[in-house]
């Protein structure tokens, strides 16, 4: 390969990592890390709010609670900066990690009978599952054929 195909490649690559992700995979990560944001809050502060009215919270709920918690502060803020910084990579892999928790949070709904809460979160991890997709979509590099044949003319 020649510098110039070399650079032409490197120059790529670099606009198409800065290039705007789209408006729909952008609603997507910042209301789903709003959501669980909003999550660790009830979690923290008013625990009761996550169960029915007839279930009693004691302090070992309130253990359970927090780890709830320190679970939806540290995805969400991680996907809230991924998404400022533009890291792709990291971003698709945080998305993929928060769908697989929303698939396993579903199946426990179902095991415990929480059928009120279920289709949320089964829209949830959809809706990670495809901005993971998006994301891989939006950032595959240009194919370098059509680079070199662009610089051969």
């Amino acid at each position: 390969m020649s510098n110039q195909t070399t650079e032409s490649l490197r120059v790529l690559s670099a606009k198409s990592a800065k290039a705007a992700l789209p408006w729909w995979l952008l609603t997507i990560v910042t209301l789903g890390a709003s959501l669980m944001l909003a999550g660790a809050a009830i979690a923290m502060l008013q625990p009761l709010l996550l169960a029915t009215r007839h279930d009693e919270i004691n302090e070992a709920v309130r253990v359970y609670a927090g780890y709830f918690a320190a679970r939806n502060l540290g995805i969400g803020m991680l996907l809230l900066a991924a998404l400022s910084v533009r890291a792709r990579a990291m971003l698709r892999s945080l998305l993929v990690l928060t769908a697989v928790i929303q698939v396993f949070d579903a199946i426990i709904d179902c095991v415990e009978g929480r059928w009120a809460v279920l289709p949320g979160v089964i829209i949830l991890g959809v809706a990670f599952f495809c901005a993971a997709g998006g994301i891989y979509k939006y950032s595959a590099p240009e194919k370098p054929s059509a680079v070199i044949s662009a610089n051969s003319r």
